[in-house]
């Protein structure tokens, strides 16, 4: 009787292994298991990884964040965040400033682009960009960065100087 038992186990599992068959993954399936089981970023939340500048706008009480990937976050009050990003991908935010009193905010990218960005009710909007030098230019010239931007005291002009001593000056009122 009790041989009969210790057996019983042993036909179990050949029974099991003989039950399971491997299965081959053709190439529909994979394509099946891609599309059901593909990973896409739908929400970002928190702080934005790898900040390389920051502004802020005291009488709004806002803050801006431009990343090293070009993304441009505005945070406020709890529930008010505004996130953008730049045309040209995987370009590095160097310097952001607000318009003040005005909603309106200026990127600076590392490709010498300035970017011109209002925030509407729901919305932060790209108004439009400008070349400050071409990439071939700014080689030639020894222009390597920008060291310093400040807007004028009416917030009419913006000056951007660049570490080989070029100073430039922007309008941001036109």
């Amino acid at each position: 009787m009790f041989g009969n038992i210790k057996k019983l186990p042993g036909q179990l599992g050949h029974r099991i292994q003989k039950l399971h068959k491997p299965v081959k993954n053709s190439e529909k399936r994979t394509n099946q298991r891609k599309e059901l089981f593909n990973y896409t970023q739908c929400a970002q939340l928190g702080f934005p990884a790898k900040p390389s500048a920051l502004a802020y706008d005291p009488f709004l009480k806002l803050l801006a964040i431009g990343t090293k990937d070009g993304s441009l976050l505005i945070f406020g009050a709890p529930g008010v965040e505004y996130r953008a990003q730049h045309v040209s991908a995987n370009v590095q935010v160097r310097k952001v400033a607000f318009i003040p009193e005005q909603g309106r905010v200026l990127t600076l990218t590392a490709d010498w682009t300035l970017h011109y960005w209002e925030i509407n009710d729901r919305f932060l909007t790209h108004i439009c960009s400008l070349v400050l030098l071409e990439a071939e230019t700014s080689a030639a010239d020894g222009e390597t960065a920008v060291s310093a931007w400040a807007l004028s005291s009416d917030a009419t002009l913006l000056f951007v100087g660049s570490e080989a001593g070029s100073l430039y000056t922007v309008s941001v009122t036109s």
